[in-house]
């Protein structure tokens, strides 16, 4: 009861200061107790500055997708046991981006450079869009749809670090 009352206020005091309810949610996502209210404010200052940003945009559109389709998922502790599986050019493509990419993403987010870290997530989005426009998430083959889901679980993840994006996602 605590943490929803702080959580709350918290939330108030954020968009009493003028910052986008969708994104309020999307810094606060985790719960009060994981993240401070500076940092919080750090977060929705790169997030503000980045509201144009149509990567961005487009990324929290798919990570909606990504936590349907990988709820109750646990992103594998390492690829490389699964990686032998992936052979379509979009999965191995996405792989490759994330492997080159979460180590800065998840530095600029310990560093406190949000904008760095969005703009990391963001530079995902023609990988994410690619690898779902052609790949079969759900295929047949058990241990293929395992790797896959355990790929998107391993996006989801790094995103859900920072930020849930899917907040700020346009509302259809």
């Amino acid at each position: 009861p605590l943490y929803a009352f702080l959580a709350d206020r918290l939330a108030y005091l954020l968009e009493q200061r003028k910052h986008d309810v969708r994104s309020v949610r999307a810094v606060l996502h985790g719960g009060v107790e994981q993240a401070s209210p500076l940092e919080a404010r750090h977060k929705l200052d790169a997030l503000a500055q980045m509201s144009g940003s149509a990567a961005l945009l487009g990324v929290a559109t798919l990570l909606k997708r990504v936590k349907n389709i990988t709820r109750g998922i646990a992103a594998p502790a390492g690829r490389t046991e699964v990686r032998g599986l992936l052979t379509e050019p979009a999965e191995v493509a996405l792989a490759a981006e994330l492997d080159s990419r979460a180590p800065a993403i998840r530095d600029a987010a310990r560093r406190g450079d949000y904008r760095e870290a969005f703009t990391g997530i963001a530079s995902l989005q023609p990988s994410v869009a690619t690898f779902f426009d052609d790949v079969l998430v759900m295929a047949e083959d058990e241990r293929l749809r395992a790797a896959r889901l355990g790929l998107v679980a391993s996006l989801r993840d790094l995103i859900l670090e920072i930020a849930d994006l899917s907040e700020i996602a346009a509302t259809e």
